[in-house]
């Protein structure tokens, strides 16, 4: 059974990316400002683009599951066949995977975030 992209849509994962991207962006901001606000507020973006990849993550293993029950159990046992896969598949694919990658960067911008905080505080001395 082929499964396409058309079953996901880039709109609400692009809405939760953006506000995510905000979010990380005032978390390095108060930062830099105020570190131990920058500290909480970084947790924002993380949490949401953890979440926002596992979604784009979870559509790929649907379609590997629907292509074929081995094929679902390849993609989630054998770490080497995801790679193979998404790249072998990528024209069915594209969007969930699209998705994944947008939730990784919302989550390293509150990384980041949260890196300058605890940097700054180290050097404030407080932390």
């Amino acid at each position: 059974m082929e499964v396409t992209s058309d079953e996901m849509t880039l709109k609400g994962p692009m809405i939760f990316f953006v506000i995510g991207l905000v979010v990380g962006i005032v978390s390095i901001v108060l930062s830099l400002s105020a570190p131990e606000a920058g500290r909480v507020v970084s947790f924002g973006p993380i949490v949401i683009g953890a979440l926002i990849s596992v979604v784009g993550h979870w559509k790929i293993r649907e379609a590997a599951y629907a292509e074929s029950t081995s094929c679902g159990l390849m993609f989630v046992w054998l770490p080497l066949y995801q790679p193979y896969y998404i790249i072998s598949r990528f024209s069915q694919i594209k969007i969930p995977f699209l998705v994944t990658i947008l939730g990784n960067v919302a989550a390293i911008v509150g990384v980041i975030g949260l890196v300058i905080a605890n940097v700054q505080l180290e050097k404030a001395g407080g932390g």
